[in-house]
Parts: structure tokens; sequence; C-alpha cells
């Protein structure tokens, strides 16, 4: 999904963000943006509402409803897209949600968004920080029933674990990655020595996270950074962590 913006007095096509979309599970397999000299930007809040994806065809369109017993949990959070009206009303798109434990969704999954969100909005000029976030849909909770726009009752996928793999590039060249990888569960204690814990818990390589989800993360990163990055994280590296 694409937005016009002005950069430099200039209108051009922004990516919003990009996703693999898994027709049979109703759910994307991934969604994928980055933080940069322009999408890091907080110019508007939150003004979207919920809506098909127009690019989806019909028996993909499951309508905006709730899923029955869970939040629509955003992939790409409306909190990340906030430099455009267009790029925030995109994350409203139904293949943009995931069925979501309401408190999995606003505080152990959120919390965890919003620490990644403050690398991405502290990049530096020239800075960029690649962010991939989904859910398992070879490793399901459960399964829930919606309908598409052709009136099918269909079975939706309910991931059992969710995921966030990053890559932060800088403009001096120099390169670091860390993964997250945690349960979809209410963990039933929020107090922020377990919020630390969890998050630092849920923190992995990524080559790890690469071998529980089977995708190739930052192929096109040149093997010579790929390597190395992906292989390792410093807990001391990453703010907040």
């Amino acid at each position: 999904h694409t937005s016009s913006e002005t950069v430099n007095g200039a209108k051009k096509d922004v990516v919003t963000y990009t996703i693999e979309y898994d027709k049979k599970e109703y759910h994307s397999r991934w969604v994928a943006f980055r933080f940069d000299s322009t999408t890091r930007k907080k110019n508007v809040s939150r003004s979207g509402s919920f809506m098909d994806d127009p690019l989806l065809p019909s028996d993909c369109q499951i309508g905006s409803s709730s899923y029955s017993g869970y939040d629509r949990g955003h992939l790409c959070a409306s909190a990340d897209r906030l430099y455009s009206l267009d790029a925030n009303q995109n994350t409203f798109y139904m293949s943009n949600m995931s069925p979501m434990n309401g408190n999995f969704n606003s505080i152990y999954w959120g919390e965890i968004e919003t620490l990644v969100r403050k690398w991405g909005r502290n990049c530096g000029a020239g800075d960029t920080l690649y962010v991939v976030k989904g859910g398992t849909l070879d490793s399901l909770l459960t399964t829930t029933t919606v309908k598409n726009t052709l009136g099918e009752t269909v079975q939706m996928a309910v991931p059992k674990f969710y995921y966030i793999a990053v890559l932060s590039l800088s403009s001096e060249g120099k390169a670091k990655a860390i993964g997250f990888w945690i349960e979809h569960k209410d963990f039933k204690d929020s107090s922020l020595s377990n919020l630390k814990k969890i998050r630092q818990a849920a923190a992995c390589t990524i080559d790890e996270l690469e071998e529980r989800t089977g995708i190739d993360f930052f192929c096109n990163v040149p093997d010579c950074i790929e390597n190395i990055v992906e292989a390792r994280y410093t807990r001391s590296s990453w703010p907040g962590l």
C-alpha cells in the first residue's frame, strides 16, 4: 500500500507497508514497513476506520466487524504510520488485522510494539529502521469463524505466536538487528517488572526467528552484513530493552 506524499517539494508515492496475504487462512503472513526521514514523522493522529482492503479479491474480503471474542489487532500499528492521513487510514484495512486476545493486544504485544516504534522515531537523518511483523500461520492457537463478502462462512487463522524482526541501518553504514517472538496469551501480570521480563524473554536473534518462521527476513541486505547482524544481538545496543 502506498500514499502520495510531498517529499522535498515534490509529490511521490511512499510505501505505507507491504504484505504477503494468505487467502487460505484469511490472514497476512507478514507485514513489512520502515521508519525513515519521511515515515517516522508524527503529522496526524489515529484517524482511520476499519474497512476491507480494496486490493484483495472479493472472496478474501471479510468485512470490518470484530472477530468474535478477539480484538482487531493491527500488525502495522496505527501509531506506526502517523506521517500522513492516507498512510494512517491504510493501516485500518482488514488485511492488516489479526484476531488477538484483548490484553495481549493492548498490553504485552503493544508494549513491544511501542519499544520498536521508539527506535524508529529516534532514527537520525539518513538512518532507516526496517520492521517486519506477523503471526504464525503454521502454528495456530485456533481459528475463528468469519464471513466473506460472498456470504460464505470461513475459518480465519488465530496465530499461536507473534513476531517482530527489526533491522537498523545507519547513515554511516552501521547495522544491527533483533527479533521478538512472543506467545499469544494473557500473561496475567502487567507490572513494569513483568513487562520487562516478558520483552527480554521475547528478544532473540533474526537467525532464531527465521528458523521458527521459515521466513528469510532481510534477504536484500548484502550477505557480508546480513550473516553477521542476524546471528546475534547486544541488549545494550537497543535502548529500553
